[in-house]
Parts: structure tokens; C-alpha cells; sequence
């Protein structure tokens, strides 16, 4: 049971950090500082939560999982902007070098 919290921990995290980046990324004119500490907070729980549990980083590695957990960022980000899903990245547009970078933040032309 240990590893499935550990597993939705990671996933809650990232989904978080997915969902602010696209904000990030598709409404410009909208970015604060809250958008950062959220992205900030929730990358330095993924580090933390891979430190304690390396076995964790296989997720992260895994294609499907991965684009499950976009599509869940992506639906969030698509009801809290208001946007088009047509303004969305069908597929994640972020590599997960990018998402757990500290200094990432995408322009909107990338």
C-alpha cells in the first residue's frame, strides 16, 4: 500500500506541475507568481519523493503513464483558462527533464 501513495503522490505532483506549465505556456498575459510557487513547490515534492523512493523515477520513464497523467493536466488546465482543448498540445509538449528542471518555464512559441 505504501508504493500505490507513494505512486499517486507522484502523479498529484506532476499533475500540478503539467497543469501550471501549460497555463504557463498558453496564457501568457496571465502569469504570477503563484503559477511559479505552485510549479516550484510541486517540483521540489517530485525530487523529494524520487530521493526517498528511487524505484519511483520507473514511472516517469514510462510513456503511458506519463500521457495519462498529461491528459489529466491537460483537461484541468483546459477548464481552469477557459482555452480550447484545440490549444492544447495533444501530446506532452514537455520532457520530463524539463518538467522536474527548477528552471524550466516554456514560451508560448516552443
Amino acid at each position: 500500500m505504501f508504493g500505490k501513495s507513494q505512486q499517486r503522490a507522484l502523479q498529484s505532483a506532476l499533475r500540478l506541475v503539467l497543469s501550471d506549465l501549460l497555463k504557463w505556456k498558453y496564457q501568457p498575459e496571465r502569469r504570477s507568481r503563484s503559477w511559479q510557487v505552485t510549479i516550484t513547490r510541486e517540483r521540489l515534492n517530485l525530487d523529494e519523493l524520487l530521493q526517498e523512493s528511487p524505484s519511483l523515477r520507473r514511472f516517469l520513464n514510462d510513456a503511458e503513464w506519463i500521457n495519462t497523467t498529461y491528459q489529466r493536466s491537460r483537461r484541468e488546465a483546459i477548464v481552469e483558462t477557459g482555452l480550447s482543448e484545440d490549444d492544447f498540445a495533444i501530446v506532452c509538449p514537455f520532457s520530463v527533464d524539463e518538467i522536474l528542471d527548477l528552471d524550466f518555464y516554456p514560451n508560448p512559441d516552443e
